[in-house]
């Protein structure tokens, strides 16, 4: 039986949380960070994107 230490998060916290992440998600497609496949680029390219 699992043993909480927190209780669960109030909802709005966890829709204004969301709403952060989908904002970082938007810049990154706005700003073109995101990439549709990653087939034609080199080890050395995925390291830069990560580490950006």
């Amino acid at each position: 039986m699992p043993v909480y230490v927190r209780g669960p998060k109030d909802i709005p916290d966890t829709v204004a949380q969301a709403s952060a992440a989908a904002s970082r998600v938007l810049q990154s497609i706005i700003k073109g960070k995101i990439i549709k496949s990653i087939k034609d680029m080199s080890l050395e390219k995925i390291e830069t994107k990560a580490k950006e």
